[in-house]
């Protein structure tokens, strides 16, 4: 249950979801160019990842990586032992603070 490994699954996902949703999102031309490895830039992407997750609450954590894996609201919600509502607004306020936190690095 490696928290990193979930989160950036769901960006992989995120992002191969807007190339192959032109519908929604306007048609995209996939760059098939190498990609260059960047150690440095993915252990930097890594390390804010992991601080963005170590600033989460135990449920908040629990929550946004349960949803990765495919729970849906109600899963998580029995799971956890908390109404819909209050996953919902857990995994808000998860995306919330882990954008906050990326965007101070």
């Amino acid at each position: 249950n490696d928290p990193f490994k979930a989160w950036v699954s769901q960006i992989v996902r995120n992002a191969c979801w807007i190339i192959l949703s032109p519908r929604k999102y306007g048609d995209h031309l996939v760059n098939t160019t190498p990609v260059i490895y960047d150690v440095e830039r993915t252990v930097m992407i890594r390390e804010t990842v992991r601080e963005g997750l170590e600033a989460l609450s135990i449920d908040e954590r629990r929550a946004i990586t349960m949803q990765f894996v495919g729970y849906d609201y109600q899963e998580i919600a029995d799971e956890l032992g908390k109404t819909w509502n209050e996953v919902k607004w857990l995994l808000s306020n998860a995306r919330r603070r882990m954008k906050r936190n990326a965007h101070s690095v």
